[in-house]
C-alpha cells in the first residue's frame, strides 16, 4: 500500500499550477478540469474537420512557430497564414535587426503565488504560467505585448479581454519600472487587431481578482461538473459522439 506525506496527497487533489486557459477551462467545467489535469487522462484524438488537413490546434502551433522564428531571425520568409499582418511583422523584424533585445518572442514566464518571478524548472513554487508570444519595448519605462490569434474572435471577447488584462498585469509585476502597458491580439486570420493600454496602476488593480479566481482554483478538492450543452458539446471525456470528438465516457453527467 502506497502512502503520501500531506504536501504529495494535497497534490494528487488539487491543482497547484494555473494559466489563462487552465483557469478559463476549470471556470467552465471543474470536473473537466480534473480529469485532464489530475487524473492526467488523455484527451483521444479529434475527427479532422471536414476539408481540413491539420486540426486547429496543430495549424495554431505551426503558424506560431513560424511567426516566432521569423521575429527572431531564424527565418527571413513570412509564412503565408501571416501575410495579413505583413507590414506589422516586417516592422518587428527591422526593430529586432537593430537590436534583438528590443523584439523578445515566445516568453514563459513563471511566477509563485506571491507573484515573484521564478525559473520555470522551480516545479516546486511554479503558480502560474504565463506565455508571451511577442513583447516589444518602445522605450525602458514602456511596452507592448502581442499575441498571435489564430482562431475565431467573435464570442471570445469577453475571454480574449481577461486574456489581455492578465498579460499586463504580468508585465507589470516582472517589470516594475514599466509605466504604460499596450496589449494587442492580432488576429490573423481576419485581419483585425484588438487594442488595449493601461498604465501600471491600472494592471496592478487586476491583481486581487487573479489571485481570487485562482486560489478558487487551487482550494478546489471536489470538481463539481457544470453540465452545459455548449461546452459539453466539445469536452472529450463526456459519453455523446458528435463530428467535433469520440469522447472518452468518462464523465456521465454531461448534456
Amino acid at each position: 500500500m502506497f502512502t503520501y506525506n500531506e504536501q504529495e496527497w494535497w497534490s494528487l487533489v488539487n491543482i497547484k499550477a494555473w494559466s489563462f486557459s487552465r483557469l478559463s477551462l476549470y471556470e467552465s467545467c471543474p470536473y473537466r478540469a480534473k480529469l485532464q489535469y489530475i487524473d492526467k487522462i488523455p484527451e483521444p484524438e479529434r475527427p479532422l474537420p471536414a476539408g481540413k488537413t491539420e486540426h486547429a490546434n496543430e495549424r495554431g502551433s505551426r503558424i506560431h512557430e513560424a511567426a516566432e522564428h521569423y521575429l527572431s531571425l531564424q527565418r527571413d520568409d513570412l509564412l503565408e497564414e501571416l501575410l495579413n499582418f505583413k507590414h506589422e511583422f516586417e516592422h518587428l523584424r527591422n526593430l529586432a535587426e537593430e537590436d534583438q533585445s528590443r523584439v523578445q518572442c515566445e516568453g514563459l514566464w513563471c511566477f509563485d503565488d506571491t507573484w515573484e518571478s521564478v525559473n520555470p524548472d522551480d516545479y516546486n513554487n511554479v503558480w502560474l504560467r504565463v506565455i508571451i508570444d511577442s513583447l516589444v519595448w518602445l522605450s525602458p519605462t514602456e511596452v507592448v505585448v502581442i499575441d498571435f490569434k489564430t482562431g475565431k474572435r467573435y464570442g471570445n471577447e469577453i475571454k480574449h479581454g481577461q486574456q489581455m488584462t492578465l498579460y499586463a498585469l504580468a508585465v507589470a509585476m516582472k517589470y516594475p519600472e514599466v509605466e504604460v502597458i499596450h496589449t494587442e491580439l492580432w488576429y490573423l486570420d481576419l485581419n483585425e487587431l484588438a487594442y488595449q493600454r493601461y498604465l501600471k496602476d491600472q494592471a496592478l488593480a487586476f491583481l486581487k481578482s487573479f489571485n481570487m479566481r485562482a486560489l478558487t482554483l487551487n482550494e478546489d478538492t471536489e470538481f463539481k461538473a457544470k453540465p452545459n450543452k455548449s461546452s459539453c458539446m466539445f469536452c472529450p471525456y463526456g459519453g455523446a459522439e458528435n463530428k467535433w470528438v469520440v469522447p472518452t465516457g468518462d464523465c456521465d453527467v454531461g448534456v
